[in-house]
C-alpha cells in the first residue's frame, strides 16, 4: 500500500472527515448502511495493519478518528442550529441585515438577525422576512408579527443559501414598529463600495460590486446569463482568484523590503482577513486564505510547500466551520478547481520547463492549461447539478481574466477618495469590453453543453486526476487502471444520461416574480408556463425536463412583455418546441421575431379559453390576467398572479395554488398557496421537510425549487 499510494496525513484526514459528513447525512435520513460500511472497512484495515505489525495502523486510527469527528461535528451543528426549529406564530424583534438592499429601491425581502421574542427567547441564525410593501433599510431594528416557519436547509437537497447565510426560519407577517439603527463595519464598507461604483461606473457598477464583494444581487440578469454561458461567471464570485490579486499586489510591494517570513505573513494576512470579513468568508475565500497561510508556514519552517496538503488543510478548516458546506456548489467548484490545477496543470507545466520552451510559449500554454484544468475538473459537478458547461470557456478565460484582473486592481484604487474615483472609468471600460465579448459568445447556439450526470462520475474523475498528477504510483497496473477508471466514469455518465420514463409531474421554480412551472404528462408531452424573464430560473426548468423522455414541449407566455430573448433562445436550443401561446394581450417584438426564426408562430390564447389535451392550459381573466390553470393526469395547478382567494371566488379549483413570493395567503377552503415557507397541508405529504409535494390521490409529484 505504501508503494502504491503517496499518502499525506492531511489528505487522509480531509477525506475521512468528508466521509463522516456524508455518513451523518445518510443517518439523518434513515440510511445506516453507508456509515456501517465505512466504519467496518476502517476497522478491518486497522486489524490487518495491527496483525501485520505495519506502520499503517497509525493512519488507520487517524482515518477512523476523523470519520467519527466528521459525524460528531455534523451532529453538533445540526442539533444547535436546526434541531430546535418549530412552526409557530410569534412577535419578534430583530435587526435588518445587508441583503440585496444596497440600492435605493424598496426591499420587500430581507434577513433579520439577533432576533428575540416577547419572552426573551433568542433565535439562532437568521430569519428570512417577507415584509410586504414596507421599505426597510440595513441596520433597522424592527418588531414584526406573523407565522414563523422553519426553512429546513438540511434536507434531501441541501439548501446552500440557507447554510451559507444561516437562514433557519422564514417569517411572513406585518411590521409593528421600525427603529432606525446603525450599520456594522462590514455593512458600512459594502455600502461605500456600492455608492462609489454606482456614481462613477454608469454601465457596469453591478458587475464591479459583485467583483469586489461577491454580492451578485445588483448584476443585471442578462449580464449574469452572458457570463454564465461564456464560462466566466466565476469571476463574479469572490474566490481564490480575487484573493490572489490582492495578495499578489501586497507581496509585490513588500518584496523590496526583504522582511522575515513571519512579518510578511502578518502584513499580507491581515488585509486578506479583513477582505474575507467584508465578503462574509465564503468557502472559496476561506480556502484561498488558508492555503496562503500554509505556504507561509512552510516558508517559516524551511519546509517544502505541498499544494495538495494545503488544499486538504483548507478543506478541513472550512468543513469544521460548517460541515454542510460540502454540499455547496461554490465549495465543490473551488476545491475541485485547485485540485485540477494541482493534478492536471502542474505536471504539464513542469514538462514545458524541462523542454526549455520560450517564455511566450510557456505563458500562453500556461494560461490555456490553467483554464482547461479548471473546466475539466469541475465539468462533472456542473453537469450533476443540472448546469451547463461552457464549451468556449477555455479561450474566453484567457482573454477575460487579464482584463478583469486589471479592472479589479483599478477598481480597488478607485475606491480611494478624491481624484482616485475617476480611475473607475477605466474599470468600467474594461468590464464593458468583457461583457460585450461574453454576450457575443453567449449568443452562439452551442456555447454550452448540458447532459445528465451523477456524483459517482465525479468520484471516478477525482481518482483519475490523482493518478494523472502522479500521486498514485501505478507501475505495471497503469495499462489496466486508466481504461477501467475511464470506462467506469463514462458508464456512470451514460447511465444517468438515459432519460427516465415520463410520468405526471410538475417542477416549480419559485422566484420573486412569476414562477416558472414545467409540467410533464405520462405520454411524454411537456409544457413550460412562465413569463421567461429570468434566464437562470428557466434553465433550471429545462434541466428538469431533459431528464425525461420528452416528445414535444409547448411554451406558454404568462406576460409576454417581460420575456427575455436570451431565456427563450436557450429553451429553443435545448428542447423540442412545437408550439407557443401567449396568455395575455401584451407584445414583445424581439421574442416573437426569435420564435418566427425557428418556424414557430406564437398564438394569442383567447381569455378564459383552454388549449392542449394531455396538458391543458387555461388563462383566467377577470378584467385582467388573474392566473393560469394547468391540468395534467388529473393534477390541477393554478399559477396565481393575483390573490389565490380571489381565484377561488372566480370558480377556479386547484390542488395547489402557486403564487409569487408577494402572495402569502391560503385559499378559503384551506388549499395550499405555495410560498417559500412551504406551508404543508394533509394532502401535501413531505412539503415541510423535503421541498416537494406528493399528491396522493392524483398519483403525481410537484417538486419545488426556491430562488
Amino acid at each position: 500500500m505504501k508503494r502504491l499510494i503517496n499518502l499525506r496525513i492531511a489528505l487522509v484526514a480531509a477525506l475521512c472527515f468528508i466521509l463522516g459528513i456524508v455518513s451523518f447525512r445518510e443517518i439523518l435520513f434513515g440510511d445506516y448502511y453507508l456509515l456501517t460500511g465505512i466504519v467496518l472497512a476502517l476497522l478491518i484495515a486497522l486489524v490487518i495493519a495491527l496483525c501485520r505489525k505495519s506502520a499503517l495502523w497509525r493512519k488507520a486510527v487517524v482515518a477512523l478518528a476523523f470519520v467519527l469527528l466528521g459525524v460528531g461535528r455534523c451532529a453538533i451543528y445540526y442539533n444547535v442550529n436546526i434541531g430546535t426549529a418549530v412552526q409557530q406564530t410569534v412577535t419578534i424583534s430583530g435587526r435588518v441585515t445587508d441583503y440585496a438592499q444596497n440600492d435605493d429601491q424598496p426591499a420587500y425581502t430581507c434577513l433579520l438577525e439577533d432576533c428575540t421574542d416577547a419572552d426573551g427567547h433568542r433565535y439562532i441564525g437568521r430569519i428570512l422576512f417577507v415584509s410586504g410593501a414596507v421599505d426597510l433599510s440595513t441596520g433597522d431594528i424592527v418588531t414584526v408579527s406573523g407565522q414563523l416557519d422553519p426553512t429546513y436547509p438540511i434536507k434531501a437537497d441541501v439548501n446552500s443559501f440557507g447554510v451559507r447565510n444561516r437562514v433557519f426560519y422564514q417569517l411572513t407577517g406585518s411590521v409593528q414598529s421600525v427603529q432606525k439603527g446603525s450599520l456594522r463595519l462590514d455593512e458600512r464598507v459594502r455600502k461605500y463600495i456600492y455608492d462609489t461604483v454606482t456614481a462613477y461606473m454608469p454601465d457596469n457598477s453591478g458587475v464591479m460590486y459583485a467583483l469586489l464583494t461577491g454580492d451578485r444581487n445588483a448584476v443585471d440578469e442578462t449580464a449574469q446569463w452572458a457570463f454564465d454561458r461564456a464560462g466566466i461567471v466565476h469571476l463574479l464570485a469572490v474566490s481564490g482568484l480575487h484573493v490572489g490579486f490582492i495578495s499578489g499586489v501586497l507581496v509585490f510591494c513588500l518584496r523590496r523590503l526583504r522582511l522575515r517570513p513571519w512579518a510578511e505573513c502578518l502584513i499580507v494576512t491581515l488585509p486578506l482577513l479583513f477582505y474575507g470579513y467584508i465578503c462574509a468568508f465564503s468557502p472559496s475565500v476561506m480556502r484561498a486564505i488558508t492555503m496562503l497561510l500554509c505556504a507561509y508556514v512552510a516558508k517559516m519552517l524551511l519546509a517544502r510547500y505541498d499544494m495538495l496538503s494545503s488544499l486538504s488543510v483548507a478543506a478541513l478548516v472550512t468543513l469544521c466551520v460548517c460541515p454542510f458546506y460540502l454540499y455547496d456548489v461554490g465549495f465543490q467548484l473551488s476545491f475541485l478547481s485547485v485540485l485540477g490545477i494541482t493534478t492536471l496543470h502542474a505536471p504539464i507545466s513542469r514538462w514545458l520547463v524541462r523542454k526549455d520552451a520560450g517564455k511566450v510559449v510557456r505563458y500562453a500554454a500556461d494560461s490555456l492549461l490553467v483554464s482547461l484544468s479548471c473546466i475539466l475538473s469541475t465539468a462533472l459537478v456542473l453537469l450533476a447539478q443540472g448546469d451547463d458547461v461552457a464549451l468556449f470557456g477555455v479561450f474566453v478565460n484567457v482573454l477575460a481574466v487579464p482584463l478583469v484582473s486589471v479592472a479589479f486592481v483599478t477598481g480597488f484604487l478607485g475606491l480611494l477618495p478624491w481624484i482616485f474615483h475617476y480611475i473607475l472609468f477605466v474599470s468600467d471600460a474594461l468590464l464593458q469590453a468583457v461583457l460585450w465579448f461574453a454576450r457575443v459568445i453567449a449568443g452562439v447556439n452551442y456555447a454550452t453543453v448540458s447532459f445528465p450526470s451523477a456524483y459517482v462520475a465525479v468520484i471516478f474523475a477525482v481518482v483519475l486526476m490523482f493518478a494523472l498528477g502522479g500521486f498514485v504510483r501505478l507501475g505495471k497496473w497503469r495499462k489496466i487502471f486508466y481504461p477501467v477508471c475511464c470506462i467506469a466514469m463514462v458508464a456512470s455518465v451514460v447511465v444517468s444520461y438515459i432519460p427516465c420514463r415520463p410520468k405526471v409531474q410538475a417542477y416549480v421554480v419559485h422566484t420573486e416574480a412569476d414562477p416558472v412551472v414545467a409540467v410533464l404528462s405520462d405520454s411524454g408531452q411537456a409544457a413550460i408556463v412562465a413569463d421567461f424573464a429570468d434566464p437562470s430560473a428557466v434553465s433550471e426548468a429545462v434541466s428538469f425536463l431533459r431528464r425525461y423522455r420528452v416528445g414535444n414541449v409547448t411554451l406558454y407566455f404568462s406576460h409576454l412583455e417581460n420575456g427575455n430573448v436570451y431565456a427563450v433562445q436557450y429553451v429553443l436550443s435545448q428542447l423540442p418546441i412545437d408550439a407557443a401561446y401567449t396568455l395575455d394581450l401584451s407584445a414583445n417584438d424581439n421574442v416573437l421575431h426569435l420564435l418566427a426564426q425557428q418556424g414557430i408562430s406564437a398564438v394569442t390564447q383567447r381569455p378564459n379559453s383552454q388549449t392542449g389535451q394531455d396538458i391543458a392550459v387555461r388563462s383566467v381573466f377577470d378584467q385582467q390576467h388573474r392566473g393560469t390553470l394547468i391540468t395534467t393526469g388529473g393534477l390541477r395547478l393554478c399559477v396565481a398572479y393575483d390573490s389565490a382567494a380571489d381565484l377561488h371566488q372566480l370558480g377556479i379549483s386547484a390542488d395547489v395554488y402557486i403564487a409569487p413570493r408577494a402572495e402569502q395567503q391560503l385559499s378559503d377552503d384551506g388549499q395550499c398557496t405555495l410560498t417559500p415557507q412551504q406551508s404543508a397541508l394533509a394532502h401535501n405529504f413531505g412539503a415541510n421537510k423535503y421541498g416537494n409535494f406528493t399528491i396522493g390521490q392524483k398519483g403525481a409529484t410537484i417538486q419545488l425549487s426556491f430562488r
